[in-house]
């Protein structure tokens, strides 16, 4: 069976998690590798699509909403010097060459306050300033607008780049690392199926680990469900509780494949 299909056969059918043993090593990681850059490409795509759709609601009535914001040479101008203010508990903009609205209002856990003349940004650990100058500069000499036709301009341009675009390639860092991850947990589960399996068995420890490492497969849809959801236990609990069940997991495998043994 090729190493693409390994990873279905692994899914769907827990019995074959007990035969896991007899495929390479190679195979095995090449096979659950596989999995885990589908998984991460997946909520990738979803993360992608969910934030762009977020972003382009955003942009209906936008200047019905929203003052239009002008940079031009080294300052933020908004029309009416009405202030422009965005955002929730975790994270608000604040346009306002104006100061119309103090600082010490701001209360979500990180914000960005834009002055005439200046960008001040502050998260839990730190304050910073840069000038408006310097992002000028960045941008360009050219006057930059922003108001409702221009980020609609902007999202034809190249808003499926970046929306897509930074989510794969944060996916191509999330897969390896992954990986890793059930091949951490599927070491320490091999180790302690190891320890208490019957010794007339006459597998190593290595021969266990790989057991563990094909239970864990199913895994990766399971927890891009959760991510997709927002919900993630973190490594505290993830690790003990996804190991376990690796241990579980491995000793059904066993018992459905020699159901009158018992592999205790």
């Amino acid at each position: 069976m090729s190493a693409w299909m390994l990873p279905l056969r692994w899914i769907f059918v827990p019995e074959s998690w007990a035969q896991a043993d007899q495929v390479s090593p190679r195979r095995t990681f090449a096979a659950v590798g596989a999995l885990a850059l589908a998984s991460a490409l997946a909520l990738a795509g979803l993360r992608g699509a969910q934030a762009r759709t977020a972003f382009q609601q955003a942009l209906a009535g936008y200047d019905q909403r929203h003052p239009q914001v002008v940079i031009e040479h080294g300052e933020v101008r908004t029309a009416g010097d009405a202030p422009l203010q965005i955002g929730d508990a975790s994270f608000t903009l604040l346009v306002d060459p104006a100061e119309q609205v103090s600082l010490d209002t701001l209360t979500a856990v990180e914000w960005v306050a834009v002055r005439k003349t200046e960008i001040i940004r502050r998260d839990p650990f730190q304050r910073q300033t840069l000038p408006v100058a310097d992002l000028q500069r960045a941008l360009g000499d050219a006057p930059v607008v922003i108001d409702q036709a221009s980020l609609t301009a902007w999202d034809a341009r190249s808003g499926a780049l970046v929306f897509y675009g930074l989510p794969f390639a944060f996916a191509l860092l999330w897969a390896p690392i992954s990986l890793l991850g059930a091949g951490l947990q599927a070491w320490f589960a091999g180790n302690a199926i190891h320890a208490l399996a019957d010794e007339a068995r006459e597998r190593t420890a290595e021969r266990y680990r790989r057991m563990a490492l094909a239970a864990a497969t199913p895994t990766f849809p399971i927890a891009t469900a959760l991510l997709a959801v927002g919900w993630w236990p973190g490594p505290c609990i993830g690790l003990p509780l996804w190991t376990t069940w690796l241990v579980v997991a491995v000793f059904a495998s066993l018992w459905l494949n020699d159901p009158a043994e018992d592999p205790q």
